[in-house]
This record gives structure tokens, sequence and C-alpha cells, in this order.
């Protein structure tokens, strides 16, 4: 007989082996039987050894086919991982981690995309299925990592435990302290909302020890000063809310010391700008004091550098609001500024890509929307021309009849604007004629351009008489120039629609003159979305301004003018893949067709007769 193990590796498997134990078994029985060495069995006796042997042996049969079914199932559930898969978690959780620095307050927090938060879905659950069977340790920093994923992706209990897991691997850890104390902070604000005021001040003081962790490793950071600053404030509303005045005063002045230090540190800090306007509003507010003009420029400061920033435009319509209903008598430039400011907001929040609004806070705001909606209907007739007056400040060298002109047509192309359905930003635009040899910034050489740092116009003196610069530059303030990211292909697309609705509202394809003459010729846009950032606009001004006349004279104006508005807002809100030429053309042709359009055929072969390969 050849040795046992040579053939012991085909009972490897756990039905082989079994199947080997019971022929076993019964062999033996069977040659005991076939000895002699066990007596024979009386009938009687007979009967109860065979009902034995088939009570056992069923019960034998169960319990085997039981066993494996959970060897099979603690085989599949402890498989292991390979090396590909640990070294797979390791990068993501790493990647995770580094992307903590980028975004650690709440509000950039929310700002984050819904593809964005459905990747970071896809990664937690494949961390998690790698992690669960291969039983590897992660160190703290990857730890915050998987914890910061599970916070985007909405996990917040997970989330949590992943930092509180960091932490005791290493309590110093700045990245884990910041983000356990927005997690306390986002919890604080549903529980306030609630009015499970006591578990809400449970989670600011977890929020604020946290932070004040964090900020000790790091003295002098603005964004964890920031951090600390909007948990103060919380506090103070949690305080209001509890009938508590002097606690209130107590946390805001906390708050609005450390927004100030932030922007003694870093003058364009938009997390404490929008802080700092918030202090006052509340203290305004809840506390009686008279600061709201205070935060209304807190708020318009932190949206001229971030202008997608839905928070700020959230309390800058509160801010608002307030001071048009203190106002004796009420002003309707701000009830108009009012309504801005929350048209806006809710353009963002309908887009998708900005921080979503809490359900409470936007509940409060489409009150107010209402409210302002029937004050408005309560103004005169003309009510709305009155108000495009005050929103142009024309001044400069010009006449005071050049002036007046300019100002005349500005006001009517505001109407033209509003008409079309474009949320004009709030606030007062100055426009100023600047003399022939004026230079921008004392250096450089202009003809005419809008400034959103100063929310300013300027053109030169020997271009008065001409109303197209000072049109196309607001159509800049209105459509968006500082809220799109400086891509030259976007800017190439917004300069050509900054040309185009200047001569459409005029029904004059030459109204550009030199600079973007004769929009009904044909020019190419072969090569625009690689178009070079110091020729995007002189080139959008021809090429697409071109383009959009022709659409215009294959629809009608009203229909061409909606379409490409529409288009243009969800190019900014959309997040694509494609180049954004052909991403907006295509969105051109997808809109046209689902307002029951029949030309979507024709607008295609437009583009690609341009050379856009659609």
């Amino acid at each position: 007989m050849h040795d046992f193990a040579e053939y012991a590796q085909y009972l490897q498997h756990p039905l082989t082996l079994v199947g080997f134990v019971l022929l076993l078994f019964f062999g033996v029985h069977r040659a005991l039987l076939r000895s002699g060495v066990l007596p024979p069995l009386t009938e009687s006796s007979g009967s109860r050894v065979v009902h034995a042997l088939l009570r056992y042996g069923f019960i034998i049969a169960l319990m085997i086919i039981l066993l494996g079914f959970a060897l099979e199932a603690y085989k599949t559930a402890h498989k292991g991982s390979t090396p590909e898969e640990n070294a797979k978690v390791i990068a993501k959780t790493t990647n995770w981690f580094l992307l903590t620095d980028e975004q650690k307050d709440a509000a950039t927090l929310n700002a984050i995309s819904e593809r964005d938060r459905q990747n970071a879905a896809g990664d937690v659950r494949e961390i998690e299925d790698v992690l669960h069977r291969s039983g590897m340790k992660l160190t703290p920093e990857q730890l915050t990592g998987l914890g910061y994923a599970y916070l985007v992706s909405n996990e917040m209990d997970k989330a949590k435990t992943a930092f509180l897991d960091a932490l005791q691997g290493n309590p110093s850890l700045t990245e884990a302290n910041v983000l356990l104390s927005t997690v306390n902070q986002l919890q604080a604000n549903e529980l306030i909302v609630q009015g499970k005021l006591g578990e809400a001040r449970k989670a600011l003081d977890a929020a604020k020890g946290y932070a004040q962790a964090a900020l000790y490793n790091h003295y002098g950071d603005t964004g964890l000063g920031d951090q600390l600053g909007f948990v103060y404030k919380d506090m103070a509303q949690r305080d209001i809310a509890a009938n508590d005045p002097v606690s209130a005063n107590q946390d805001l002045e906390s708050a609005q010391s450390l927004f100030q230090q932030g922007l003694g540190v870093k003058a364009n800090d938009v997390s404490a700008l929008n802080g700092l306007g918030g202090v006052y509003y509340v203290r305004s507010v809840s506390l009686g004091t008279n600061e709201l003009d205070a935060a209304i420029k807190a708020q318009l400061a932190a949206l001229k550098i971030v202008p997608q920033y839905t928070f700020a435009w959230h309390d800058l319509a509160g801010a608002l609001w307030e001071k048009y209903q203190r106002e004796k008598p009420p002003n309707p430039t701000t009830l108009f500024q009012t309504r801005d400011a929350l048209d806006m907001m809710f353009q963002l929040q309908t887009s998708g890509a900005q921080p979503p609004i809490p359900p409470a806070n936007l509940r409060e705001m489409q009150s107010i929307r209402a409210e302002v909606g029937a004050e408005i209907a309560k103004l005169p007739k003309g009510g709305l021309t009155e108000n495009a007056a005050s929103h142009f400040q024309v001044s400069g060298v010009g006449t005071g009849k050049q002036l007046q002109v300019i100002k005349n047509a500005l006001v009517q192309y505001y109407g033209y604007l509003r008409g079309l359905g474009v949320t004009i930003p709030a606030g007062s635009v100055k426009v100023q004629v600047t003399p022939a040899n004026d230079l921008y910034q004392s250096s450089q050489d202009y003809l005419s351009f809008y400034d959103p740092l100063t929310d300013k116009i300027f053109f030169k003196v020997q271009y008065a008489d001409h109303t197209f610069w000072p049109l196309r530059d607001y159509t800049f303030r209105a459509l968006g120039v500082a809220r799109i990211p400086q891509r030259p292909a976007l800017i190439a697309i917004l300069s050509g629609l900054a040309t185009y609705y200047p001569s459409s509202s005029t029904n004059n394809p030459n109204y550009g003159q030199d600079f973007a003459a004769h929009l009904d010729q044909f020019r190419s846009l072969d090569g625009i979305q690689n178009v070079q950032a110091r020729n995007a606009s002189p080139d959008g001004s021809a090429r697409w301004g071109s383009a959009f006349w022709e659409l215009r004279s294959l629809l009608n104006r009203e229909s061409a003018d909606a379409l490409l508005l529409l288009a243009w807002q969800q190019t900014l809100s959309a997040d694509t893949d494609q180049p954004d030429s052909i991403a907006f053309a295509s969105r051109i042709i997808d809109l046209h067709k689902a307002a029951g359009g029949d030309k979507g055929d024709a607008i295609r072969q437009l583009f690609q007769r341009r050379g856009l390969k659609l």
C-alpha cells in the first residue's frame, strides 16, 4: 500500500473528507459484523438498533450539512484580501486624508458636488469590504481619511467613529480634531432646529473642545480660528433660544474676535467675512443692536471674493430683509436688493453644485421670498424702472448729456435682461468714464472693462457716445464673470454672450462696431476650446457672437435669447467631463428639443459647420 500522505491531498475538500469518514465508520462496523465478534441480535433488539442507527444517522447527516454551510460562510467572509487590494485601501485613505486640508469647515464641506459624494460612498464601501476581509489596521492619518470620506458621503456617525479612533492613536492630529469639531457643529445645528437645546449644548461644547485642540497645535491658522468662531456663533444662537442673552453676547464677542483675528492675517478670508457678518446680524436681530449695515457690508465683501458662496447669499438676504422692515419709510431699493439676493441663493440651491441650505433655513427663506413678492406687488407702477435707475451710478469726464445717455441705455438694458429672467446681483453699479490716457493699475491700457472686485465699469471717454461698451461690460456682471472658474473656454462663451445680448436687444448685428461688428457674418469656432486666456475675450466676442446671431435667425429673437441664457446657467452649474464649448453647444440642442423644438438637427449642423465636433 502506498503512503497515506500521497492520498491525503485529495481529502482537502470538506465534502470529500466527510465522505471518507463515513466510509471508514461504516466499513469498520461492517468488518465487525462479519468477524463474528458481535453476537447475533434478537428480533426485538435488532429493531431497536436499526431505529437508533436511523435516528442518529439522520442527526449526524443534518449536523454535517449545517456545519458544511457554516464552514463555507466562514470561508467566504474570511477569504482574505490581495496585496493589491490592501495597497489600494492605503492609497484611497491617504488621498482622502490629503483632501482634508482643502475642506475643513462646514461651508466648503457642503459645497461638494453630488457626483463627489457618490464617489466617496463608492470608496468607503470598497474600503470597508477590504478591511472586513483582511483585518488590516489603519494609521491615524488613514483613519482620518476614511472618516472624511464618510463625512463627504453624509455618514456622520461612521465619520465620528473613525475620527475618534484616529485620535486614540494620535490625540494631537489636527485634521481629526478639526473634522470632529465640524461633525459636532453640524449635529448641534440640527438639534437646535429640533429644539433639543441641552443636547445641542453638549455637541457644541464638544465642537469647541476639538477646535481648541486643533488651534492649540496650529495657533494663527485662520481656518481653525474661523471654525472655532462659527462654533461660538452657534453657541450664541443656542443661548438666545434658551433666553440667555448674557451668555449669547459673550459667545458673539468671542466669535467676533476670532473672525477679526483671521481677517488681520488674511484680508480675503471669506469664511471670516461671512462669520463676522453673521455675528453683526445675530446681535442686531436678537440683542437689539444696530449693526445691519455692517452685516450687509461683510457679506457683500465675501461675495465679491466668492460669488457662489450660498450661505453668504442666504445671510445677505436675511440682513437686507431685516433692514427693509426697519426702514422708515421703506426703501424700494433695499427691497429689490433682497429679492435679488434671494433669487441668487435659490438659483445656486437648485443647481445642486453649491452648499445645500438646511431645510429649516430654506423654509424661512421661502417665507421671506413670498413676503418680498407681496411687498413688490404693492409698489406703484414704474417701481422697477425707478429701481433700475438707482442701480446705476454714472460719472466721469464725459459731458452731462453723454452720461445721461449712458445711464438711460443701461436702465433700458437692465429691463431687457430682467425680462429674459436674468438674476441681477444685488448692489449698485458704478460706471466710470475715464480720460483717454488712463491706464488700469497705472500700467495697462484698455478700452473698456468690468472690475468685479470694485463692482465698477470703466470705459474711455473717446467711446462715450457708443453705449455698446457699458452694456457689454454690464452683461459680464449680470451673467457672472466672477462666478465661474477662469477657464479661457468659458470666458470665450461669456464674452460671446456679452456681445450678442446688447446687439440682440437693439436688433443690430453691427452694434459692436470695430470690436465685434457684423455678427451676421460667418466665423469659425474651430479650436475655440483651446483658446488662450489672452485671446478668450476678443475671439469669443466675434466667433461665439456670430454663432449666436445665426441661432437667432434660425429661431427668433425671443426663443434664441431665452435658450442661450438657460444653456449658460446650466453650463455653469453642471458637472461634466466634456470640453466647455462642446458641453455648452450640446446643452443648447438638448434644451431646444426638451422644450418641444423641431430644429435640433439644424442647430447641430450650425455648430458643426463652424467646426465644433458634436
